[in-house]
Parts: C-alpha cells; sequence; structure tokens
C-alpha cells in the first residue's frame, strides 16, 4: 500500500485494494498475495479526517467494502 505518509485508509483506498485482489484470482499464476504498507508500519488505520466529510451514502459504501 502506498497512499501517502500514513496508509489511512479510505473508500478509494478500499476500492483499489479489492480490484487487485479480484483481477488476481482470475489470473491462474498468482497463488498469494503480500501486503506490505511503509517502512515501519502498514497503516495508520482510517482515515478519519475523510471520513468525516463523507455523507450518509459514503459512509455506508465505506462500511460495506471495509
Amino acid at each position: 500500500m502506498d497512499r501517502g505518509k500514513s496508509n489511512a485508509i479510505d473508500t478509494l483506498l478500499l476500492k483499489e485494494l479489492i480490484e487487485t485482489l479480484e483481477s488476481s484470482q482470475e489470473n491462474d499464476a498468482v497463488r498469494g498475495a503480500i501486503l506490505i504498507g511503509k517502512e515501519n508500519f502498514f497503516s495508520a488505520g482510517l482515515d478519519l479526517i475523510t471520513l468525516f466529510g463523507y455523507d450518509e451514502d459514503q459512509i455506508r459504501e465505506f462500511w460495506n467494502l471495509f
């Protein structure tokens, strides 16, 4: 994962991750996946600043993806 300094999780990151994993499932050469983050940590967690600005539909979509 490579999203800013902290790899904070938002809807875009989740959609990209899901898309990547789904396309990997369709490739018979892919036998597994390893998720990595930044040098000293994986992710700081949820992007609370971005999530705070979501409306009800956006936050519902986020939680369904999460």
